[in-house]
């Protein structure tokens, strides 16, 4: 009986997702399921009408209480779909087409070939890089500059490693609008679908009964998405909780500990106002690491030019001291301004030959 049970909730678990071959608006052709969850699926389709393409189709499972329910969040799915398909920036996969189809809404969009940040963290097991990290955020934060600047400012609402794809050409790409919210100041009108983000990277105004959301929110959760990155700590685990990251990280620099500070506070008045600002702090960063990070590579290049001109300069001089005076009968009156003249080229120019050929070994 209870295997009778169980069989029919598969079947039925099962039922709820287009099989393969299926074709929606007579134009795309469904091949895969590329994932799943509990609000629909993404599925990798065929478009039959431009060039037989592969396109990512999004479904996205509507649920109402009552038909005003759902008149109102289909008008809002819509011009939320409309404005995603304004949208153009190179981090963000390009929106094509929307439609209803079985009780659902469908959103087509770009498909990209890449691995999730999930997907690298779960290779590599350990934290990244602390370069590699902030380069990575810079990208995500011309992103969301870009959705943040939208009018009225679109807040993604969902941001997590997951959700952050980079592609075969090294490119951060933003892959799951599925909760995305046009952000209006003077309402409180939550998202078309009602989703709450993900535990751990949403923060606490998002997680309430409200659920109401404005640009900060993804602030948060990028902050929670770094500070993933560079401990390899998963903040799903333990919620709003993030150790300082010089403990789980010494080597981390104070600048980078008052940005967590900043990004993860859980009073969203006391995050930074927008994206600009965090980025530009990452900024700072990266520039004193790249200059501290020159150095040590000519310091690690010349090292060794330098020690054997200073051997070969100490040599030379004791060689030219005794020749010197040798000469000294000679030279008489002319000794000692001789000396200096011979000094003078022996010393000055070599170091200048040497100073030319860096500052032009760099220019390259």
């Amino acid at each position: 009986m209870y295997l009778v049970f169980y069989l029919s909730r598969v079947q039925e678990a099962i039922s709820l997702f287009l099989p393969a071959d299926t074709i929606l608006e007579n134009r795309y052709l469904i091949k895969d399921i590329l994932g799943k969850g509990g609000m629909g699926a993404v599925y990798l389709a065929e478009d039959k009408r431009l060039g037989d393409r592969f396109l990512a189709v999004k479904e996205i499972c509507l649920h109402f209480n009552s038909e005003k329910d759902k008149e109102m969040a289909l008008k809002q799915f819509r011009l939320e779909a409309t404005m995603l398909g304004k949208l153009d920036h190179p981090n963000l996969p390009k929106v094509i087409d929307y439609f209803g189809y079985n009780g659902k809404e469908y959103l087509v969009m770009e498909y990209i070939q890449g691995k999730t940040l999930k997907d690298y963290i779960e290779e590599r097991c350990s934290p990244f890089p602390v370069e590699q990290v902030i380069k990575w955020s810079l990208e995500i934060c011309s992103a969301l500059e870009y959705l943040h600047e939208q009018n009225p400012p679109i807040v993604f609402r969902d941001l997590k490693p997951q959700n952050i794809m980079i592609n075969n050409n090294k490119q951060i790409k933003l892959i799951d609008f599925g909760i995305a919210k046009l952000f209006a100041p003077s309402t409180e009108t939550d998202t078309f679908i009602h989703a709450r983000g993900t535990m751990g990277y949403c923060p606490p105004e998002q997680c309430s009964l409200k659920g109401n959301t404005d640009i900060r929110s993804d602030i948060y959760a990028l902050g929670a998405t770094m500070h993933y990155l560079l401990t390899n700590r998963n903040p799903s685990v333990l919620p709003f909780v993030f150790p300082p990251i010089k403990e789980i990280l010494p080597e981390a620099s104070e600048e980078l500990e008052k940005i967590f500070s900043r990004a993860l506070a859980l009073d969203c008045d006391e995050r930074y106002g927008n994206i600009k600002e965090l980025k530009e702090d990452l900024k700072k960063i990266i520039s004193v690491s790249a200059v501290n990070t020159g150095l040590e590579a000519w310091i690690s290049k010349w090292w060794w030019t330098v020690a054997l001109s200073v051997i070969f300069y100490g040599a030379g001089l004791i060689a030219l001291r005794s020749l010197l005076h040798e000469l000294k009968p000679f030279l008489g009156y002319m000794f000692k301004p001789s000396s200096f003249l011979v000094l003078f080229i022996y010393l000055f120019i070599p170091i200048g030959g040497l100073i030319f050929y860096l500052r032009k070994n760099k220019k390259k």
